[in-house]
């Protein structure tokens, strides 16, 4: 008979990130509590000056909240892009100034990035109440295979990316799937009432019946014809102007006339 194992508590460490895990039988691990930490120091370098601090391997930001008094930080710039891949713009993080004896509850809401590396050039750090609701646009994304898309050679037509929705910042969530397998025709469409997320938790700003997805033929190309140009006339005496096709005569002209007589 084989020994059944008992569940093991892991503590893992990623630089700024701390995860608490645990196993269960199976070997098969499980989130029982996601903390995000990242580490700040205050900052006093503004201006053209900061260039000189992304040299050093930091980046500016700034800390801004609606019962929060802006201040300027600075974060190493590889705990931030540890952090960034693991919360995106809706994930929760405790922001940990030093100086400072407590956290500070944020979500990312700007980042700006270099045009060409596309590095991070400067964070925009909003502060949250934990017991207040927030505003956020959320991903949108699909997920499977339409049989009207591969079998119909139907075009699926993604009418929302994003999603803008109300909760709390803990529950805000990550992104929103969409299983589109059930496309099976021409027509088709999937709405805000066929997601599946807690609706006691998260509010939608769109109303259940608003359309998120739908299929739609494939426009036949149109073939432009080339316009076709009129034959030219071939010139006839009639066709010549009146003035150009009457020539005088010694009678026309009125001194001939007074000769005559």
């Amino acid at each position: 008979m084989q020994k059944r194992r008992s569940g093991l508590f892991i503590w893992v460490c990623l630089s700024s990130i701390d995860l608490l895990l645990y196993a269960v039988d199976n070997n098969q691990l499980h989130f029982m509590a996601t903390q995000i930490r990242l580490n700040a120091a205050p900052r006093t370098i503004i201006g053209r000056e900061v260039r000189d601090l992304r040299r050093q391997g930091f980046i500016p930001a700034n800390v801004y909240g609606t019962k929060t008094k802006s201040f300027a930080v600075q974060v190493k710039h590889a705990d931030f892009s540890l952090v960034y891949s693991q919360s995106g713009a809706t994930g929760l993080i405790n922001l940990a100034v030093t100086g400072s004896q407590k956290t500070h509850p944020v979500l990312i809401t700007n980042v700006q990035t270099h045009p060409v590396t596309s590095l991070p050039l400067h964070v925009d750090f909003r502060e949250v109440s934990l017991t207040e609701k927030v505003t956020a646009n959320i991903a949108f994304e699909t997920t499977g295979d339409s049989p009207a898309v591969k079998d119909l050679n139907g075009v699926l037509v993604i009418i929302h990316n994003e999603l803008e929705v109300e909760a709390l910042p803990a529950y805000l969530p990550d992104k929103f799937v969409l299983d589109i397998s059930s496309l099976a025709e021409i027509g088709a469409s999937l709405f805000v009432k066929d997601l599946k997320f807690d609706r006691k938790l998260v509010t939608l700003a769109l109303t259940p019946e608003e359309m998120l997805v739908t299929i739609k033929p494939q426009e036949e190309e149109k073939v432009e014809e080339a316009p076709v140009e009129p034959k030219a006339e071939a010139e006839t005496p009639e066709s010549k102007p009146e003035a150009e096709a009457k020539t005088e005569t010694p009678e026309s002209k009125p001194e001939a006339k007074k000769a005559a007589e």
